[in-house]
């Protein structure tokens, strides 16, 4: 039942009782005045209206005295539970409120979203926001925030303390993907500006990505959220740096460092791609990664990655014995019982250990461009080249190295290549390691990828500048005189 009693003087209305009102035996109401002793009073409202042009509240004082369940068409059929004490005064387009709400429940049915149980406390400048219940599909938050009292388009927020007990990121992006607020970018408008805000997640996931204990410092304005001093643990090490990323336009802009991470598990989740690639890895990246999708980001990544490896493997590209299937090689058909004993002679060696690797790595249009990669073993060192389409895991490459003289033993095995034997039994003390390169192209894991294989002189002169490495030909072995120096630290 609606109780209204109210004055209407031209632009001026006072409301002097406006009830809601549930009553369960309606019997005997002879006029709007009269209040049955079991009607139950669900919303009550008293004060002035000033209307014209704009519409403003004089006193306006608001109560739900006990908790409101309803049903709204907004969101499509949200369903609220609410009670408040609350005054409004001025714009209604920008009024002054004091009081309190109290939100026992907010459930978005579409979007999978549950609020419970929180607060709104209005004060003169400032609305004090407690929501320790928020829960996004299977993302938990509990947040604490002061926001301006400014209603419009973008809800201003001065600061926030924002934790989780999970954040599955992968979820929140399919759950929103039919959100449009462009026609002409990709992404979404956020009509939401953050000052200054801290969050704390306790498990993190985004694809493949799966980090644990985030902490970061973060504000949020005109789309574009920027998080910094960011502290993480995954991929078995630690993550520190900064990010932004605009919702709009579906851009990310990465500036990290990584202490101890797992090099196989980073490089599958970052790029998709099944490598053997092992050991633990301290990295400094600054990357713009663009797209909604893998392969779009995939795609649209530039940067560059510059990093350090200790004690790991390079899998099957560090794999002497299978260079020696070389392409060239085989169409010089060399003995098959010859080659079956020098790969038992290698594989007593494991060729793909390393000590150390350093490299810079360039990202550009799908590309991750390898503009130097350092390995050093105790068999073999090597100096990588070239690029990796990590869309379609097609490489095209070049690996110049140092073999030791230890590798043999025993074992003398001629392969022919213009008129280039493998050498004799050297110093067990490796003062003669024997230069060669390597030329693949195609999938990395592919044997047929190994286009040639070839000895370099070992006999010319180091050139210490390893910058000028890039230089060598391509062809004309005789010719070679630039060697980059670390290939002497087996």
């Amino acid at each position: 039942m609606l109780n209204l009693v109210a004055e209407v003087n031209g632009e001026d209305i006072k409301i002097e009782n406006l009830q809601l009102l549930n009553i369960e035996n309606p019997k005997g109401i002879n006029n709007f005045k009269f209040t049955p002793e079991k009607a139950k009073k669900i919303f009550l409202a008293s004060g002035g209206l000033k209307t014209g042009e704009k519409i403003s509240a004089q006193e306006v004082k608001i109560q739900i005295p006990e908790s409101m369940t309803f049903s709204t068409g907004l969101f499509d059929g949200a369903e609220v539970s609410l009670k408040g004490d609350i005054a409004v005064n001025g714009d209604l387009s920008n009024p002054k409120i004091k009081g309190t709400v109290l939100l026992n429940k907010l459930n978005l049915f579409k979007h999978n979203i549950i609020v419970q149980n929180s607060d709104l406390n209005f004060l003169d400048n400032l609305i004090k926001v407690n929501v320790p219940n928020l829960a996004l599909g299977e993302s938990r938050f509990n947040i604490a925030a002061e926001v301006l009292p400014k209603f419009g388009e973008k809800l201003f927020i001065k600061s926030a303390n924002v934790s989780s007990s999970k954040l599955n990121l992968t979820e929140l992006t399919e759950m929103f993907s039919d959100i449009k607020t462009s026609d002409i970018f990709p992404g979404v408008e956020v009509p939401l500006d953050v000052e200054s805000a801290q969050a704390t997640i306790n498990t993190f996931s985004f694809q493949d990505i799966n980090l644990k204990d985030v902490t970061a410092d973060f504000a949020l304005k005109d789309n574009v959220i920027n998080l910094s001093n960011i502290h993480a643990d995954g991929f078995d090490g630690v993550i520190r740096g900064n990010l932004d990323f605009n919702f709009l336009m579906q851009i990310l802009n990465l500036d990290i460092t990584g202490n101890g991470l797992n090099t196989n598990k980073l490089i599958y989740s970052l790029t998709d791609v099944p490598v053997d690639l092992t050991g633990r890895t301290e990295l400094e990246a600054k990357v713009q990664i663009k797209g909604k999708t893998k392969e779009q980001q995939l795609k649209s990544v530039r940067g560059k990655v510059k990093f350090i490896t200790n004690d790991g493997q390079l899998g099957v590209l560090g794999q002497f014995e299978r260079y020696l299937q070389a392409q060239n090689l085989l169409s010089l058909g060399v003995d098959k019982i010859k080659r079956e004993d020098l790969y038992r002679a290698l594989k007593t060696h494991n060729t793909s250990y390393f000590r150390r690797a350093e490299g810079l790595i360039s990202f550009d249009n799908g590309y991750a461009v390898l503009d130097s990669f350092k390995t050093q073993g105790k068999i073999m060192s090597l100096l990588i080249l070239g690029k990796f389409n990590m869309l379609n895991e097609y490489a095209d490459l070049t690996l110049l190295g140092k073999i030791s003289d230890e590798i043999f033993k025993d074992e003398i095995v001629e392969v022919p290549y213009e008129n280039n034997d493998i050498p004799d039994i050297l110093s067990p003390n490796v003062k003669n390691p024997r230069g060669f390169k390597v030329d693949i192209t195609g999938p990395v894991d592919n044997i047929h990828s190994i286009n040639s294989f070839e000895w370099l002189d070992s006999t010319i002169p180091v050139n210490e500048n390893i910058e000028e490495a890039g230089e060598i030909p391509a062809s004309n072995t005789q010719n070679y005189d630039k060697y980059p120096s670390f290939l002497n630290d087996i």
